[in-house]
């Protein structure tokens, strides 16, 4: 199949996946268990740094990353569902970022995928997956309140709609935050301009 060389793009097989990638995936993915999603995202190259190309891989029982090293090899991050800790997907301008957080041999360790945020439903969809490996029972069980829905009203429509759209299936939220912009009047900056600090707002949910 086509690999998109700028955006994330859904493999429908392992064999989908460019080489180094597809042999470390073989390699490491268990034997006869169905991947339930695979996604590819090519290197992504921001002023400060570049980001290695990585397919993420979730099973019925876990995740995987495989990325592209320097050499010109392949790194591998996993964990099954019962180790992985939280999962963190954002998104600034066109940057999407999802951090996965897991424990092994008594010590926590991250893997950190960049992307295009112009595809981010297909990691949405993945940490989905994760979500409801990591908790089965709380798959479709928690429907979305009006009081849920209600902490959201006084937030301006474009981070509201952004809210509901990253919103877990089978999630709660407990609790949402948010503090105004930050003017920064500090009298060294360049004709006594403020810095402007945008509006940030946190959700958590469970």
């Amino acid at each position: 199949m086509e690999i998109d060389t700028r955006f994330p793009t859904k493999l429908n097989t392992v064999s989908d996946a460019p080489e180094p990638l597809r042999t470390a995936l073989v390699e490491s993915l268990p034997s006869g268990e169905p991947v339930r999603l695979l996604v590819h995202a090519p290197a992504f190259t921001t002023e400060d740094e570049k980001s290695p190309a990585t397919v993420l891989a979730v099973t019925n029982t876990g995740w995987l990353v495989a990325s592209e090293t320097e050499n010109g090899g392949a790194s591998i991050d996993k964990s099954d569902f019962n180790n992985t800790l939280f999962l963190e997907l954002k998104s600034i301008l066109l940057l999407g970022q999802l951090r996965i957080c897991f424990a092994a041999v008594d010590k926590s360790y991250s893997v950190t995928i960049k992307f295009e945020t112009v595809e981010d439903e297909i990691y949405r969809e993945a940490t989905d997956l994760i979500l409801a490996g990591i908790d089965p029972a709380l798959t479709g069980a928690a429907a979305k309140v009006p009081r849920e829905a209600s902490m959201f009203e006084g937030w301006p429509m474009k981070v509201r709609n952004e809210a509901q759209r990253y919103w877990p299936k089978g999630q709660r939220f407990l609790a949402a935050i948010q503090w105004p912009a930050v003017f920064d009047g500090n009298p060294f900056c360049r004709g006594n301009e403020g810095n402007i600090w945008g509006n940030h707002y946190v959700c958590s949910s469970c």
